[in-house]
Parts: C-alpha cells; sequence; structure tokens
C-alpha cells in the first residue's frame, strides 16, 4: 500500500511523491523513482507513526470547532475612526496592553492597533518543500488593515475560535511547554531559511490550542533593528515563562537557559536531541497543568 509523503516533490514535475512498502518513492505523474535508504525509509515510518498517533487523538476526542473553554464573549465594544472619517466597531472578549500596542483578542479574529505596520504575514514567506507540517497556518493571516485618525495602524488577523492567547497559560507541565518550544523551534528555522535574521516576537503574539497543543503566531510580528535573530532567543524566553520549571528535566532546563546555537537549524538539532533523551521521543497526551 502506498502512502504519501506529504511536501515532498518530485524534480522532475513538482509532483508529490509516493512511497511503497519497499521504502520506493514514486511519482505518480512522471514515474520517476527514488529508493530511500533504510535508514531514511525507518525515520518516515516513525514519522508517519507519530502523526497517525495524534491525528487519532484529534480526531476522536479534541479537535472540536467552537469556543472548548468557554472564554468567548465578544461583548466588549471599541470604536475607532479611521483617517477618512469612517467608524469602526471592534468586539473583543480580552483586551491586552503590550508597550506601544492594543490588542483586542475576540472568538474569530486578534486586532492590533500600533505605530509599527512593518508586520510579517503568512504569505510572505517561502517554504521549504519538505515542510509535511504546513507552518503557514501557524503564522499571521491579515484580513483588514486601516491607519486611524492620529496616525496609528490597525490590523485585523484570522483566528480559529478554540485558540487562546498563551498569555492567559502559566505554570504548565514540561511536556506540554515542550510543544510549544517545539512549534517556535519550527518557525525559527523558517525565518532563517527566508533570512529574516532581524524577526521578533513576544508571548503577546503566542496562541494556543489546548487541546492539540498547536502554537500559532497571530498579530504583528515584527521586522527590528536587531539582525543577531532575536527570535532564538524569544523561542526560550516564552517557553521559560509559562514553564512549571519542577516539572522540567535537566536538559530542557539546560536548553532553555543556555545559549542559543549560531543557527535555528543547528539549534533545532540541539532540541531535538532533548525531546529524544530528555522526553523519549515526540509522545502525544493531553494539555496538562501542574
Amino acid at each position: 500500500m502506498a502512502s504519501f509523503l506529504y511536501k515532498v516533490r518530485c524534480d522532475n514535475c513538482g509532483a508529490e511523491y509516493r512511497l511503497n512498502s519497499r521504502g520506493v518513492m514514486l511519482c505518480p505523474f512522471c514515474g520517476s523513482t527514488y529508493n530511500l535508504n533504510d535508514k531514511d525509509f525507518e525515520e518516515f515510518l516513525k514519522t508517519r507513526d507519530e502523526m497517525l498517533q495524534k491525528e487519532r487523538f484529534t480526531n476522536d476526542d479534541v479537535n472540536q470547532n467552537g469556543d472548548v473553554l468557554g472564554m468567548w464573549s465578544d461583548n466588549n465594544v471599541a470604536t475607532f475612526k479611521d483617517n477618512k472619517g469612517n467608524i469602526l466597531n471592534c468586539r473583543y472578549s480580552f483586551l491586552i496592553e503590550a508597550y506601544d500596542k492594543l490588542i483586542y483578542v475576540a472568538k474569530n479574529k486578534v486586532t492590533v492597533i500600533g505605530e509599527n505596520s512593518n508586520t510579517l504575514t503568512s504569505d510572505m514567506l517561502d517554504y521549504p518543500s519538505a515542510d509535511i507540517k504546513r507552518l503557514d497556518k501557524y503564522l499571521p493571516h491579515l484580513i483588514y488593515k486601516t491607519v486611524l485618525e492620529g496616525g496609528k495602524v490597525l490590523t485585523t488577523y484570522s483566528k480559529d475560535e478554540n485558540v487562546y492567547p498563551l498569555g492567559l497559560f502559566d505554570n504548565l507541565d514540561a511536556k506540554t511547554v515542550a510543544w510549544i518550544t517545539s512549534r517556535l523551534e519550527n518557525l525559527n528555522c523558517l525565518f532563517e531559511f527566508n533570512e529574516l535574521l532581524a524577526t521578533h516576537y513576544t508571548i503577546n503574539e503566542c496562541y494556543i490550542n489546548p487541546k492539540t497543543h498547536e502554537l500559532y503566531l497571530i498579530g504583528l510580528v515584527e521586522k527590528t533593528d536587531n539582525f543577531n535573530k532575536p527570535y532564538m532567543v524569544n523561542a526560550r524566553e516564552i517557553s521559560k515563562s509559562v514553564l512549571n520549571e519542577a516539572t522540567a528535566n535537566q536538559m530542557y532546563l539546560d536548553f532553555l537557559c543556555g545559549p542559543p546555537a549560531s543557527d535555528a537549524y543547528t539549534d533545532f538539532k540541539n532540541w531535538d536531541n532533548v525531546i529524544e533523551k530528555g522526553f523519549n521521543g515526540h509522545n502525544f497526551h493531553r494539555f496538562e497543568r501542574s
């Protein structure tokens, strides 16, 4: 039986390869083949099994549409006027004040008022052919932007209903925070792949589905004047801010408290070593608070 290797595409025609039970990748359109060695085939089967385990948990138990924590009311209303005199009404559940920004979080959207309009969105990036996680889903998707009276910029981003600000949670079990670290490490590699070495984000841009552990960046992910890869430090600071350190193994604490590697790819390799040796692999579990 053939399996799909998602986002791994044929060099000749661009179609997605299929993998048979003998470890041969076959293009169903032009017929090109590629033989995986035993180690690569074993790694593929391991990754596939991990994805199926997570999908079974998600589909059978917890991937519900709607407000799974019962937090959204959107009863508050903020009113703005744009630079053309139009009145804008913004309904929301939570208001987050962060430095020079106001963040209005609603059931299906996030609205940011700030000075900086130099935001990063998912459609600005190139994605590697081997991106089986579809990382574009976890980056900001802009749906509206305008300049307000007085010169500040209003930007609105889409958000799923069962996704919540990470800042609402704290004292999380290390196994839960490890999923957050993994997603941020994935995204850091994507930023480096696109040579966006000045990308900066904070916990205010981080949102989580507490049932599937999926971590999203939503809102004003900024480009700074610091080209020393601030995102490498951001991932550690955010993970530490929500972690119950008493639940963490020493390898995880050493990783979070130590300096990042010189590049995101090496840092991810180091992180994967922590996952394998400190957490015994990528084992999906229920969202846990200590």
